[in-house]
């Protein structure tokens, strides 16, 4: 994992939406979406348990 995709995994959290967070970035949702997915493939810990956390 990137300190960028940290940073934007952060970020998601923080602002409780996808397309909140890539504003923020002035990225695309379809990119910083992406980029959390790969960043999850690596680090699957940090993939929410039980319900489905809304990001997005």
């Amino acid at each position: 994992m990137t300190f960028d995709q940290l940073e934007w995994f952060c970020c998601a959290y923080e602002s409780g939406s996808f397309a909140r967070a890539a504003k923020s970035r002035f990225v695309s949702r379809q990119a910083f979406g992406k980029a959390i997915r790969r960043a999850l493939r690596v680090l699957p810990q940090l993939r929410p348990r039980g319900r489905r956390a809304h990001l997005g």
